[in-house]
């Protein structure tokens, strides 16, 4: 296939602010009657696992003197059987203390090893009330399908900062979606390739393939003074719908578990390149 470089957009596209800036949000609180807290969730950075592993904001009023959590399954919760009240007053007593949380403040809590249908409780404490909250996660576990060797293509070394033409890594797929895969820590700790396969199939060189897709992926490295770089298919590169299914410039695996990927690169400024690589197992 014909590779080529794009030129990347000099001029910095405007971007529409959809949510607040995650500094800022859950910085500031208001007033009530009863002590509370907000909680804000945002993914762990590597080398941990956002699978699994979260930052979880507390935000808390005014009313609020302390704070306490408790990490547990749906279902080891409800197994308790406790009232809302019993159960304010099991997580006080037996959960975590949020340091930094007193009066109209905030903490950022690193919350890791979620697995399953989880649920985390936190409990404001003030004036002798306890008024819970709770964040709902459910922690992706996977099953291992198959070792292989990644190779990267050409222009993914040169121009996009991968260390290495090859290297080793192993394909899951996920337990609760079998649709969904992934290539555990590809571009280091912490930073995996996921795809999901689509019920779209053709052949390549009379061999079945079925067609997958690749979301917008950040990537641990920098294009020289234009920021963090990403990748996407080329379908979600071009915002068009024939690249998908397309053999030339789509995402496919084949029925033995090995891959073909283009990929566009880019980073907030614009596009920088594309290229293709492969996953074959041992």
């Amino acid at each position: 296939m014909k590779k080529y470089f794009e030129n990347l957009l000099l001029v910095l596209f405007a971007l529409v602010v959809m949510t607040a800036c995650k500094d800022e949000e859950g910085t500031t609180v208001g007033s009530d009657s009863q002590p509370k807290v907000t909680l804000y969730k945002y993914d762990a950075a590597p080398p941990a696992d956002a699978d699994n592993d979260i930052v979880l904001r507390v935000a808390a009023n005014n009313k609020t003197e302390s704070a306490y959590y408790i990490v547990e399954t749906k279902a080891e919760k409800a197994a308790r059987g406790m009232s809302e009240a019993a159960y304010n007053d099991f997580v006080v007593s037996n959960g975590t203390k949020i340091e930094g949380v007193s009066g109209e403040s905030y903490a950022d809590v690193n919350v890791s090893g979620l697995y399953g249908d989880c649920v985390i409780t936190v409990v404001a404490v003030g004036g002798g009330n306890k008024v819970a909250s709770t964040y709902d996660f459910l922690g992706l576990e996977w099953n291992k399908v198959v070792t292989g060797t990644y190779t990267f293509g050409d222009y993914a070394v040169s121009r996009c900062g991968m260390p290495s033409k090859t290297t080793k890594v192993t394909m899951y797929v996920c337990k609760t979606d079998e649709n969904l895969y992934k290539l555990k820590d590809l571009y280091g700790a912490g930073w995996s390739l996921k795809f999901t396969k689509t019920e779209d199939t053709d052949k390549v060189d009379g061999v079945g393939v079925t067609f997958v897709r690749v979301s917008s992926t950040q990537l641990p490295y920098e294009y020289q003074d234009y920021g963090q770089m990403y990748l996407r298919d080329m379908a979600y590169g071009y915002n068009n719908d024939t690249y998908a299914t397309s053999t030339a410039y789509g995402c496919y695996l084949f029925d033995d578990n090995r891959a073909y990927f283009t990929f566009r690169y880019g980073v907030s400024a614009g596009n920088v390149t594309w290229d293709n690589d492969e996953f074959v197992p041992d």
